[in-house]
């Protein structure tokens, strides 16, 4: 079954080396199995996520390995409707209660988890500044980066 991920901004980071060329080489193999394995990337229009897309390819112009890996994650993830799940941000169901209390700028992440959860989707993240006791309390599944991509690269 395809599960759909909704990821922050980390993963632009590691692709540009800004942490790293060890995780700059792990978020690309993660990529390369996302193609292999079923699950798919949620994409909204007009997030943060869509505006770091556009950084990433502008910033690929003038480094050939950030190029590669840029014309990869477009041509194999983004624009495969098999790997990606578009969502409109105006769709998405606005956050209540503890909730509304996560930063403005994730909103976006928790928003679309609400609209997907019952797809088996989880929020991927390298952010640690979130209250997870609101997150437990309203049921939020959330995978931590670094555990998770140790797991998922391994998976056959």
């Amino acid at each position: 079954m395809s599960v759909p991920i909704i990821i922050d901004e980390w993963l632009f980071h590691d692709l540009w080396g800004d942490n790293g060329s060890g995780k700059q080489h792990e978020t690309f193999t993660f990529l390369n199995k996302l193609v292999e394995i079923c699950d798919r990337i949620v994409v909204l229009s007009n997030s943060p996520f869509e505006v770091k897309t556009m950084e990433l390819i502008k910033k690929s112009e003038n480094d050939p390995i950030i190029r590669g890996m840029s014309q990869f994650f477009n041509s194999s993830i983004l624009k495969n409707s098999n790997k990606t799940e578009l969502v409109d941000v105006n769709s998405l169901p606005p956050l209540t209660g503890h909730l509304s209390k996560i930063p403005k700028e994730d909103q976006y992440l928790f928003q679309a988890y609400l609209k997907l959860k019952n797809k088996g989707g989880f929020i991927l993240t390298a952010d640690g500044r979130w209250d997870f006791r609101i997150i437990k309390k309203a049921s939020i599944a959330i995978q931590m980066r670094d555990d998770f991509l140790k797991k998922y690269i391994k998976r056959s």
